[in-house]
């Protein structure tokens, strides 16, 4: 049997696994930064440039992305088979984008 000092649980306020002060005010979150980044100059050419060379060299999941975010995701269909009934479930993840 395992200890019972183990199986007590901790004080509130006593937990040393958490951070109970919480995030920092005026700390940003790395999308937001990501984003700002981007935002600066040629970076987010200069990305998808890197990401075309990718996929021109063979890697499969830089094609893959590329066609997904240029076409859009194409629907995947699931059939899911009962012994009474059948029932064949549709997902879409993207929505059809024009290229003009």
């Amino acid at each position: 049997m395992k200890k019972e000092n183990n199986l007590k649980p901790f004080q509130k306020g006593q937990d040393s696994r958490r951070n109970l002060d919480g995030r920092p005010i005026g700390s940003r979150n790395r999308s937001t930064i990501l984003r700002e980044l981007l935002d600066q100059g040629d970076n987010e050419y200069l990305l998808h440039k890197a990401q075309l060379e990718k996929a021109l060299n063979g890697d499969i999941n830089s094609y893959k992305t590329i066609l997904d975010n240029v076409y859009g995701k194409q629907p995947q269909e699931s059939d899911l088979t009962d012994k009474k009934d059948s029932i064949t479930i549709i997902s879409v993840g993207y929505k059809e984008k024009n290229c003009d």
